[in-house]
């Protein structure tokens, strides 16, 4: 499909493709090389040229970035490319992955200097090595990767762990990312293999990002700030990298992220198609360490989501009543199967698989879910009580086809309150009543009257993604 965008205020447009030059003007005829050079001229946008792929992490502040040309949307990708060279020769490197004495646990070295890779470049610091993901390159394949946290946690096919042998906790050792071990039953260096490390692949503000593909990336996909509008993109396979400064030990991953520090506002995601996300396709979180931490007029809209963690998340940390979402909304749009086939496997503990989750210090104020479509997962995970209420958002006409057996509700720490769409009578004189009951105590907890509750007991009697 063509781009057809509005021209800035001054029209200053710069063309990147991987056919051109940085020594280029870059105007269509004569394109830009790399989008970091393009940024660097401070147009009014930045176009990336369709069918090419750009390995490369963006930043853009006042600056629009959109595509240009014929054929499938540009790919913003952050995948680091083992063996490369000798892929392209069609023979195997001597000693890409090699063997360690744990049985099926390979090694391999990530910090080699950047030539000896294709892909992203992650630089010289060893926490650019911080992997979220193993792809087969071949087949996009994440072969259902999981970070673990311990090396003797490695157990099944593509298991990873980073850190040093003789240091077996990697909490002690977040800066030991130059060294990757992965268990595989076959030989790894049969295979064309990448992996996805710690970076976002876009961080916007004050600008469009629009009719791109942004995939691969161990950290987020978008890193949005105010005023930061994402449109008509895909967004695949975000996530996994071990969460660099955080208190306890935990992976992060999200499609695109607004980070309230301590305001964000005006932000619009629409028309946008978000899959295989670690943790959430679209969410608003964060918070301020002096209070007053607001998110403020941000929409998500028509949006497709699909085989994220959770479809949409929010989060706030601040404790004082000032700190809320004012005048958020998430309408029209539609979300499947949250929790499934993301391209990742989790710990058993892990829970929060749902297509809403929240959490907020304080009672939230000021979200609205109008009008979306959810199918196939559990429905919502709530936060803090407050008054005999969870979060108290405003619902109004969704539509939730959900499997008998997956929860309606459950709670942030996953202790209390999980509600289930019950697979059996019970107490109750039939299952209707027995599911009438539970959803009865799901508006009661939620304030949520307006939902329709469709329970189905196969995937058949469910619609299907578009």
């Amino acid at each position: 499909m063509l781009a057809v965008m509005a021209i800035g205020a001054s029209g200053k447009d710069v063309y990147v493709s991987k056919a051109g030059k940085d020594s280029n003007p870059g105007t269509m005829a004569q394109p830009m090389l790399t989008i970091k050079k393009a940024v660097a001229q401070k147009p009014d946008r930045v176009l990336l040229r369709r069918g090419d792929t750009f390995y490369e992490a963006v930043s853009v502040d006042g600056i629009d970035l959109g595509a240009y040309g014929t054929g499938d949307d540009p790919v913003v990708c952050g995948l680091k490319i083992l063996g490369s060279k000798a892929w392209t020769r069609g023979q195997v490197k001597n000693g890409r992955w090699s063997k360690s004495s744990k049985g099926n646990v390979w090694r391999a070295n990530l910090a080699q200097p950047n030539e000896q890779y294709s892909g992203f470049k992650t630089g010289g610091s060893s926490r650019g090595n911080n992997v979220g993901q193993i792809v087969n390159t071949a087949t996009d394949d994440m072969n259902q990767c999981r970070r673990v946290r311990y090396i003797t946690d490695l157990e099944g096919d593509y298991d990873f762990w980073q850190g040093l042998e003789e240091h077996p906790d990697s909490l002690s050792m977040v800066a030991a990312f130059d060294y990757l071990y992965m268990y595989l039953s076959s030989d790894p260096n049969k295979l064309p293999l990448a992996v996805a490390v710690y970076s976002n692949g876009i961080t916007a503000k004050n600008c469009t990002v629009s009719d791109l593909k942004i995939t691969h990336w161990g950290r987020h996909g978008v890193n949005a700030g105010s005023n930061a509008k994402i449109r008509s993109c895909t967004i695949d396979a975000i996530g996994g990298s071990l969460q660099i400064g955080y208190s306890s030990w935990t992976c992060l991953g999200n499609g695109v992220e607004y980070w309230i520090s301590p305001l964000i506002e005006n932000g619009d995601v629409s028309d946008c198609h978000v899959s295989r996300c670690f943790d959430a396709g679209l969410t608003i979180q964060g918070g301020s360490s002096t209070g007053h931490g607001q998110a403020r007029n941000c929409t998500f809209h028509d949006n497709v989501l699909e085989n994220c963690c959770q479809s949409f998340e929010f989060f706030l940390s601040g404790t004082s009543d000032e700190d809320i979402f004012y005048d958020c909304v998430v309408r029209d749009n539609k979300s499947y199967n949250p929790g499934q086939n993301t391209g990742f496997r989790y710990y058993k503990s892990r829970y929060k698989f749902c297509h809403i989750l929240e959490n907020s210090t304080k009672r939230r104020t000021g979200i609205q879910y109008v009008d979306n479509l959810f199918v196939n997962g559990n429905y919502y995970c709530a936060g803090r009580m407050t008054d005999g209420m969870y979060n108290s958002p405003v619902w109004k006409g969704n539509t939730c086809y959900i499997l008998r057996g997956q929860d309606l509700m459950g709670q942030y720490t996953g202790s209390r309150d999980v509600i289930t769409v019950p697979t059996s009578a019970g107490s109750y004189p039939s299952i209707e009543a027995a599911t009438d009951a539970a959803i009865a105590q799901y508006r009661a907890l939620t304030g949520d009257t307006t939902t329709h509750f469709i329970i189905c007991d196969s995937l058949a009697d469910m619609p299907t993604a578009p």
